[in-house]
């Protein structure tokens, strides 16, 4: 099998090491789908992102959706689409924190 070469597999894909992913440009390096969406990881070389296709096309490109990316360099963690937590609170860098409603 040659570099570039399609590989289908009807079942389980397990593997004793690394899943490894590399691109240039293009879509996203892993790509998970489900009814009327696609999910990706994508690594751009300063940002992780994990994005989401437009409904009813789970093999095209992301939406303008950023809901979670992660600064390569920094670790630091963006939520660009806010954030909702069901229980307990939010302590923020600055040792502030703030609870959610009962």
């Amino acid at each position: 099998m040659g570099t570039g070469a399609l590989v289908t597999v009807n079942g389980n894909l397990v593997s004793n090491g690394e899943l490894q992913s590399t691109l240039g440009s293009g879509y996203g390096q892993i790509r998970m789908i489900a009814g009327n969406y696609g999910a990706m990881w994508r690594n751009d070389g300063a940002n992780t992102y994990l994005l989401f296709t437009n409904s009813g096309d789970q093999y095209g490109s992301w939406s303008s959706l950023r809901p979670l990316y992660i600064n390569d360099s920094t670790g630091e963690v963006y939520m660009g689409n806010g954030l909702d937590i069901t229980s307990g609170g939010i302590t923020f860098p600055d040792g502030t924190v703030q609870t959610t409603a009962s």
